[in-house]
């Protein structure tokens, strides 16, 4: 289709009447767009919802094909003007986008979103470890911090029963490993007395820096939360 350069908002109202000038129009239309990430997602929709075959092309093969202008000059109306160059000379190698690209397209989209939730779980429990060397330092040697299922991590469950060292020597040894062995049956863990005598040992043997400061405390109820949403979230991803 040759036509005058024109151009249209992305509105809806605006929108229609392009596709409905394209589908008036006696002269078979190729609709060239170029991949912007996720903003030519609107107009590419509407195009496959009127029916029109729609070719995509990355910026990259754009860029190499405007190198060899002469006039490298980069506006939004020579970005258009150079596509539709494309168009008509590459017009033998367009292939309309199909459903199958879009499974892919998702499947990245999916990849990235699962790479941010766990980038989220990797800086928060980086965050976590930290305030618990101020609460319970080499805690994680006895307790390998696992959030894998939080609901049933013993870990996360001693974490959020105990706070720190502080509160275990206050507890005293028999009342500390009857309330550890109790978080421990819902973790279904069988070394509960192994582990119960040697983070009581580690209590009495470390010093805390923070162990009985409120905001430490809260920052590390609220971090756990944190790490434990952190994989929920990139589990419901799978």
């Amino acid at each position: 289709m040759h036509i005058t350069p024109f151009e249209f908002h992305h509105t809806q109202p605006e929108l229609d009447a392009f596709i409905k000038y394209i589908l008036n129009s006696k002269q078979s239309a190729t609709i060239l767009m170029e991949n912007t990430g996720h903003y030519h997602y609107p107009v590419l929709k509407a195009f496959q919802e009127a029916g029109l075959p729609v070719c995509m092309v990355n910026a990259y093969q754009i860029k190499k094909f405007g190198d060899m202008d002469l006039r490298k000059a980069k506006t939004d109306k020579k970005d258009a003007v150079r596509i539709a160059r494309y168009a008509l000379e590459k017009s033998y190698s367009l292939v309309p986008y199909t459903s199958m690209e879009q499974k892919y397209e998702d499947l990245r989209f999916l990849a990235r979103q699962y790479n941010q939730r766990m980038l989220t779980l990797k800086t928060n429990k980086v965050f976590l470890l930290n305030l618990l060397d101020e609460t319970m330092p080499g805690i994680t040697n006895i307790l390998p911090l696992t959030t894998r299922t939080p609901e049933t991590s013993l870990s996360v469950l001693f974490i959020n029963r105990f706070k720190s060292y502080d509160r275990i020597k206050k507890m005293g040894k028999s009342r500390f490993l009857d309330a550890f062995e109790k978080i421990a049956r819902k973790s279904r863990n069988r070394q509960t007395k192994t582990y119960g005598l040697a983070i009581y040992e580690a209590a009495l043997r470390n010093i805390t820096t923070r162990g009985e400061n409120e905001y430490t405390l809260a920052a590390q109820d609220q971090c756990l939360e944190l790490v434990c949403e952190s994989q929920k979230a990139a589990i419901q991803l799978f």
